[in-house]
C-alpha cells in the first residue's frame, strides 16, 4: 500500500524535498525553520490519512 511505501521511504522523501527547496530557491530565514517540520509533518499526516483509509476500505469489503 502507498502509506507503506511512504513510511519505508520517509527519510529519503525528506532528503529529496530539502534538496529539491534547495536549488529551487535561496531560503529565507522563516523557510529554514518550516522545512525540517513541515515536511516530516505533512509526511507523516499523508501516512496516518492513508492508513485510515485504507483499513476502513479493508473493513468494509469484509462486511455483509
Amino acid at each position: 500500500m502507498l502509506h507503506d511505501f511512504i513510511t519505508l521511504h520517509r527519510a529519503e522523501l525528506i532528503e529529496r524535498c530539502k534538496i529539491t527547496a534547495a536549488l529551487r530557491f535561496a531560503p529565507r530565514g522563516d523557510q529554514v525553520a518550516v522545512l525540517p517540520t513541515g515536511v516530516p509533518l505533512i509526511l507523516d499526516e499523508l501516512i496516518e490519512t492513508l492508513r485510515v483509509e485504507h483499513e476502513t476500505e479493508v473493513r468494509g469489503n469484509f462486511q455483509i
